[in-house]
């Protein structure tokens, strides 16, 4: 239930346009591992890899490396 929840404030903050670029990166991120671990939603690699790859766009460290990784 916990992610869940964290998957659903995750959420509010990328869709937020308050929210600041640093969160969403952040936001983006942790969505990414959760469909990748199958926590707090069905384990989905499409969607980890679409949410890594937004998160790297956004200048993460750790998704720009998994991404650069993959190719």
């Amino acid at each position: 239930v916990y992610y869940q929840w964290a998957r659903f404030w995750y959420e509010q903050a990328i869709n937020d346009e308050t929210t600041s670029i640093d969160t969403k990166r952040k936001a983006l991120y942790q969505i990414a591992l959760m469909y990748f671990k199958g926590l707090g939603a069905e384990k989905n690699i499409k969607l980890s890899t679409h949410f890594m790859e937004e998160s790297a766009k956004l200048q993460h460290p750790i998704a720009q490396y998994i991404v650069s990784s993959e190719y």
